[in-house]
């Protein structure tokens, strides 16, 4: 970029060079240059002589930060991060390279903390700097399996028009293709505060620091209605979402599995079914806090391509009827416009499968839900079978009968 005492100090001051670092504007220039060139190790040296010439310059530690990360010396890297951020504690671009230090050494908490303050620091002005290093945190969270993290900051791209749009899509598909565990491809939003209760100015309060980008503030508030809220279902979602995207899985999984026992309550079995994915959700967001953790129970997927000839629109019909006189099948109901407001095609139907039990006294047991897909442009009818793994094949030996296919366990 061409710098000009009317340019933006590229340390993230905020102010131009004229009122900052008028005195560097020639070795800035030089500095860019070699840059441009991609003389990396001419332009380090060069910022490392500077450096000593004219120590604790915003400018100066940005960009040799920025030139060590990029030679690969990150021990170099973290030493003048810690520099730049103690000389400028609300800068973000401090903030920023810091967050990308704590993620190349495994703190991917510790990351997402710094980054939250950097995007605080940076309010509505983010700049082309802060955005690079956004992206190379969606990635760093991507490749640590840190799925809330990486995706919140693709989604704090698309809300502020940050980045171009071919930028946006690639670090999307990123996040995509990092194994996403079944169990937490489903978009989670935030709940709105519960009417007529007494904190709901606060919980109002936090909802906004949360949709400002304020994450840490956002959650600090949810947290403190714990005592006046006690275990209201709005309120440990949004704590559980909060944590997911700050990169906390323990503390989400926690908050998780108290919305989940509060759908337990419920008698209805559509509380239960939620109860059961949310249980899933926590046991994967576990996994994710520690890899080397081997869960008891796995969430599972099963897939069945039905047999159904595109000449004979009538046959699945007669398939769901099949499921409709089934003791074990039970029609579910669905929102097939959310499905639809996140770009997928609805199921045609949805059920849930149940175990009958040998003892009359006994209520049945909830296996799985059994998704029917009709036909598509890229792909033939099929049926999906979810839920917990032991639960889902025993599942697969009620409804495979019943449709005439078999089930293949399919996760991705």
């Amino acid at each position: 970029m061409a710098f000009d005492l009317y340019s933006l100090c590229p340390g993230g001051t905020g102010k131009k060079i004229k009122f900052c670092c008028t005195d560097l504007l020639g070795d800035l220039e030089q500095l860019d240059r070699l840059i441009e060139g991609d003389q990396i190790s001419a332009a380090l040296q060069q910022v490392e002589l500077l450096s000593q010439r004219f120590p604790n310059r915003a400018c100066l530690m940005a960009t040799r930060t920025k030139l060590e990360l990029a030679s690969k010396k990150f021990s170099e890297a973290s030493a003048t991060s810690r520099q730049f951020l103690e000389a400028f504690p609300t800068n973000a671009l401090a903030l920023g390279h810091a967050a990308v230090t704590e993620a190349i050494a495994g703190r991917i908490q510790e990351s997402a903390a710094m980054f939250d303050k950097a995007r605080e620091a940076a309010g509505a002005d983010a700049s082309p700097e802060l955005v690079r290093i956004a992206a190379t945190l969606v990635q760093a969270g991507a490749q640590a399996g840190h799925v809330g993290f990486a995706q919140s900051i693709v989604e704090w791209m698309l809300d502020r028009s940050l980045g171009t749009a071919e930028d946006r899509r690639l670090l999307a598909a990123v996040v995509g293709s990092s194994g996403v565990p079944a169990a937490l491809r489903t978009k989670m939003r935030l709940h709105q505060a519960p009417v007529g209760v007494a904190w709901h100015a606060a919980f109002e309060g936090a909802l906004k620091e949360a949709t400002d980008w304020k994450l840490a503030q956002a959650l600090s508030t949810f947290r403190s209605l714990k005592s006046v809220a006690g275990n209201n279902r709005a309120l440990f979602t949004n704590i559980a979402i909060l944590c997911e995207m700050l990169a906390r899985p323990f503390e989400a999984a926690e908050a998780w599995l108290t919305v989940a026992s509060l759908d337990e309550s419920n008698a209805g079995t559509s509380a239960q079914d939620e109860a059961s994915e949310l249980t899933g959700r926590a046991i994967a967001l576990e996994n994710e806090a520690n890899p080397d953790r081997s869960p008891q129970v796995y969430f599972e997927r099963s897939l069945a391509t039905l047999a159904i000839s595109a000449l004979e629109p009538t046959a699945i019909e007669l398939l769901e009827d099949k499921l409709r006189h089934s003791a074990a099948c039970e029609v579910a109901a669905f929102e097939r416009s959310e499905w639809v407001a996140r770009g997928a095609a609805p199921p045609r139907s949805v059920w849930r499968v149940f175990e009958q039990s040998i003892q009359p006294e006994h209520p049945a047991r909830l296996l799985a839900s059994l998704l029917i897909f009709g036909r598509q442009t890229d792909r033939e009818p099929e049926a999906v079978l979810q839920g917990f793994a032991p639960d889902v094949a025993t599942a697969r030996t009620i409804v495979g009968p019943l449709l005439g296919a078999v089930f293949v366990v399919n996760n991705a």
